[in-house]
């Protein structure tokens, strides 16, 4: 395409160094500054300024308001410099890149950001830190209703948790059950319900009475549509009643 020719013309006469630093201010975002460069490619300050200003004289990026603050000149080379870029250099600029956030003060970075990274960075990042960004990213988006953003970030934790090693059939179901409602929020109903039946075959196999019901809900949110017959609405809630010992009052009383 017509951004990839600019990009290799431009890249012409850049030294490989330079080069490198374009590759990890690509996978950072459209802008970056000298700090999270330095902590990703572990360089000190003068040698960074001196790749950075052979990238600017290449007419790859240029200062940005804030003081230590650069950006490239157009989106769509960033975009196809991201694109170039080896599978396993990718991962492990990303990896870099999350390492170097969470070194930063939270005020400096979104938790969306960190989720980001450090889910990009799979299979080489830790899962459960994976997880734990990305659940953290998700109930912030269902506080600012943005429903859809939260669907994606529950959809990486859950990508993210299957790569654990100590997973445990219990919070995999809780995630299903996150994930289900904020993408019937989002307005995705027959994807929610897909993703309900799933969570009621795993709390049915591990006999999760309380999760069986939680997914009831999910299904029925409102008196209106309770009204409406569904069998496996029905199934859940009975198999529910079933399993709830009868010693167990506060949960017998919440599923029935």
């Amino acid at each position: 395409g017509v951004a990839r020719d600019v990009l290799r013309a431009r890249l012409t006469g850049l030294t490989a160094e330079t080069c490198q630093v374009l590759e990890a201010a690509c996978v950072i975002r459209q802008e970056f500054d000298i700090p999270m460069l330095q902590m990703a490619l572990g360089l000190d300050a003068q040698e960074l300024l001196r790749r950075l200003d052979d990238a600017v004289r290449g007419r790859l990026i240029e200062p940005r308001r804030w003081a230590g603050t650069f950006g490239f000149v157009h989106d769509t080379i960033r975009e196809a410099l991201y694109r170039e870029l080896p599978t396993a250099w990718r991962i492990e600029l990303h990896a870099r890149i999350a390492a170097a956030l969470e070194e930063r003060p939270r005020g400096d970075f979104s938790v969306d950001e960190l989720a980001y990274h450090a889910y990009r960075a799979l299979p080489r990042g830790e899962p459960g830190r994976v997880e734990k960004y990305a659940v953290a990213a998700a109930h912030s988006a269902m506080g600012g209703f943005a429903y859809e953003e939260a669907a994606r970030f529950y959809k990486w934790a859950l990508e993210a948790e299957r790569l654990r090693e100590d997973r445990a059939p219990r919070h995999r179901c809780e995630l299903l059950l996150d994930y289900a409602r904020a993408v019937r929020l989002s307005g995705r109903v027959r994807d929610s319900d897909e993703t309900v039946a799933r969570a009621i075959d795993l709390a049915r196999e591990h006999r999760f009475a309380d999760l069986l019901s939680d997914a009831v809900r999910i299904l029925r949110p409102r008196v209106r549509a309770a009204l409406v017959p569904d069998p496996v609405a029905l199934q859940a809630l009975e198999d529910a009643t079933v399993m709830a010992s009868e010693d167990d009052r506060s949960l017998r009383t919440r599923v029935l």
